[in-house]
């Protein structure tokens, strides 16, 4: 009998020495999975803004929430040149760098400007800046950049939640510009930038 017990002592010890062994095994491999996505999501990120910003300053500037008048003779803006706003969403779509979620919220911005023009809560004088704008380019919260500066960009401070990461680009000195991004089909797509954020370009007129 006491063999017996002697036994089951003995190969309960040993079951709970492997247990712990296999918890240890699990968890190293769990973090170094988790270390090798990270690392493998900010390559892809960083890749994404370079291309994203190389595209915006070779082919994509434009004017953004192009606005029209009523009549030629119009001095003042009447609402939103949905023409030109839907071709612009159209040509941001083709780049594949940008989410669902972004090109409804640049649409909504432009739905917005387009009422209050309407309804005549902003005045917008013709051939003047926009009363959304400020003196700075939205796309990057700048007035001047580096030569090529694409080629330069880091991301940093990345985060990620359960759908989507947000992070912090710069090219350098101490400059840095908030972006989220998001995955649809496994690749990842720009889904906010901090200079296109609704509240913030509709409040800064």
């Amino acid at each position: 009998m006491k063999l017996c017990l002697y036994l089951a002592t003995f190969i309960s010890v040993l079951f709970v020495f492997s247990s712990c062994n296999q918890s240890e095994h699990s968890e190293e491999h769990q973090s170094v999975n988790q270390s090798t996505a990270i690392a493998t999501d900010s390559i892809e990120l960083t890749a994404l803004i370079r291309k994203t910003y190389e595209w915006y300053e070779k082919e994509g500037i434009a004017e953004d929430f192009t606005p029209m008048t009523k009549t030629t003779s119009d001095s003042i803006y009447s609402g939103i040149d949905w023409n030109a706003q839907n071709k612009r969403i159209k040509t941001l779509e083709q780049t594949g760098f940008f989410s669902n979620d972004f090109l409804k919220n640049y649409q909504n911005i432009a739905s917005r400007i387009d009422q209050d023009l309407k309804q005549g809560k902003v005045e917008w004088l013709k051939d003047d800046m926009s009363p959304y704008s400020t003196d700075v380019n939205a796309w990057c919260n700048c007035q001047d950049n580096p030569d090529e500066y694409w080629k330069k960009l880091v991301i940093t401070n990345l985060k990620h939640s359960s759908d989507q990461v947000s992070f912090q680009w710069t090219w350098g000195n101490d400059f840095y510009y908030k972006v989220q991004a998001k995955k649809e089909n496994t690749v990842w797509k720009i889904s906010y930038l901090e200079g296109l954020d609704f509240d913030h370009y509709i409040g800064t007129n």
